[in-house]
């Protein structure tokens, strides 16, 4: 058999759902001597690979998606059929995206992203609907849960303009998504939710379409998170989850699993908090025990979708920048690391010197006065307990600028902003250890999860630096104190 008919035969049982068979006939087709066949043979090899991408992803082997993704790329570029790039994209988005979420690193998430939005224009180019329709989909869903809706403006009215998609499947979907986002931007939630409830409607009764489903749900969360309707937030949380679950939706559980560990925390439960945060970690845990993917094989792919911009925008190519530098970064890493390892056990409270600060503009009174405000941050508003507050959202809540804030905690406090978070953080910590109804319930990580910290291994170490010992030493002593 061809190429094209082993393709072929792959799709076919694709379409009826024998995953399994497709995925045999697709890895025949990389048995075939791609060097010698025809141009028309060489892009059904590339389509192949690109469906093998999505179907190992599927079971989890990350290793074999990854491996067939690079050669999906390489092969586009070598033979110059760039219109098989869109859908390569795609996959290389919800890759990055499976990675990101496991891992929960942002630099991740902002490459698939990336990808997305070139998987997009590059389809709207060669006028492939449907996976333009996807790629919207993808990166509208990922831009509304990070609060970036105005960052897509352009590709919402690209949307709305191609009158040639409205015959695909996927198209009423999108159109209610982009409805929904709008009405978020304008701060009308119950009319976004109107938007996203016909988004479900507009889905047949088909389990193949159970992610887009899932999808819909989160778009329910936000809106719900955005005017700190927990309860009803919790609803449809735990929808996904169920979804999820049924599904064997395993990154999808995972996600459902710390919104749910979030939305509880918000909620004042810090108990069913702590339960779904630990659930979370075990899952996570198991997944990337179960999965193959490393970060080697994640920069390679990131490697590649940097190299590609040059076919698709007529950019220089700039992979050994990209190379050179993501040594330079790890370079730099080792040698911080290295220095961080040798520094005291007790961190350094260096205040910035008095000459620093000669040509700032704070008169006494205005430094007490928000002093004033960012001690009541701290000690009132429990966003300080989420892993990605910083001190420009410090800086938002006490309606100053980060450099003033940051001159008042080194000059009136004595320290530096993380220094103060972390004191703040460790002395939660230990409210909730001293509990002494809950505090058989936690274990370590939860407890690192409840106050801020992304890893347990951040967490001792802190905890440690503040107070003196270890969070299991702590524990000995109040568990001595109660008895």
């Amino acid at each position: 058999m061809t190429i094209t008919e082993l393709f072929e035969k792959g799709q076919t049982c694709y379409k009826e759902g024998k995953k399994d068979s497709a995925l045999i006939f697709f890895s025949l087709c990389e048995t075939r001597d791609v060097e010698s066949a025809s141009q028309e043979e060489r892009r059904f090899y590339i389509r192949a690979l690109a469906q093998s991408t999505q179907l190992y992803s599927l079971i989890y082997d990350y290793e074999k998606a990854s491996n067939r993704l690079l050669r999906a790329l390489s092969l586009s570029r070598r033979y110059e059929i760039q219109e098989e790039t869109p859908k390569i994209y795609v996959e290389q988005g919800a890759l990055l995206m499976t990675y990101a979420t496991q891992k929960r690193e942002n630099k991740y998430f902002e490459q698939a992203e990336e990808a997305y939005r070139k998987a997009f224009w590059a389809a709207k180019r060669y006028g492939q609907w449907h996976t333009m329709i996807t790629a919207f989909i993808n990166l509208g869903n990922r831009m509304f849960s990070s609060n970036r809706i105005d960052s897509i403006q352009a590709e919402i009215e690209a949307f709305k303009s191609c009158t040639e998609a409205r015959h695909e499947y996927n198209y009423q979907y999108a159109y209610y998504l982009q409805e929904g986002l709008i009405y978020m931007e304008k701060h009308e939630y119950d009319r976004a939710r109107d938007a996203f409830r016909k988004q479900m409607r507009s889905l047949p009764p088909d389990d193949k379409y159970s992610y887009l489903l899932y999808g819909s749900y989160a778009s329910m969360v936000k809106s719900f998170v955005y005017e700190e309707r927990y309860d009803s937030a919790i609803v449809y949380e735990l929808q996904m989850l169920d979804l999820a679950t049924r599904m064997n939706m395993k990154d999808g559980q995972t996600v459902a699993l710390y919104d749910l560990s979030e939305m509880y925390r918000l909620n004042g439960d810090s108990l069913k908090s702590a339960e779904y945060y630990n659930q979370a970690l075990r899952h996570k845990d198991s997944l990337l025990t179960r999965n193959k993917l490393d970060e080697v094989a994640v920069m390679q792919v990131v490697q590649q979708l940097e190299a590609n911009k040059s076919e698709l925008h007529g950019y220089k190519r700039y992979t050994l920048y990209v190379s050179c530098l993501l040594f330079l970064i790890v370079g730099i890493g080792v040698v911080w690391f290295l220095v961080w390892k040798r520094r005291p056990a007790r961190e350094s409270q260096a205040v910035a010197p008095a000459e620093k600060y000669m040509k700032s503009t704070l008169d006494d009174e205005t430094k007490e006065q928000l002093r004033a405000k960012i001690q009541e941050v701290f000690e009132q508003n429990r966003e300080i307990f989420t892993p990605n507050f910083n001190l420009d959202r410090l800086a938002e809540l006490c309606e100053s600028k980060p450099k003033y804030v940051s001159q008042v905690i080194n000059q009136l406090y004595g320290s530096n902003f993380s220094s103060l978070l972390n004191q703040y953080r460790i002395k939660e910590a230990c409210r909730i250890i001293n509990e002494e109804d809950k505090l058989g319930n936690y274990t370590l990580e939860a407890i690192a999860g409840l106050v801020g910290f992304k890893s347990r291994a951040t967490f001792h170490t802190t905890f440690k630096r503040v107070m003196g010992q270890t969070p299991g030493e702590y524990i000995k002593t109040v568990r001595k104190k109660m008895s």
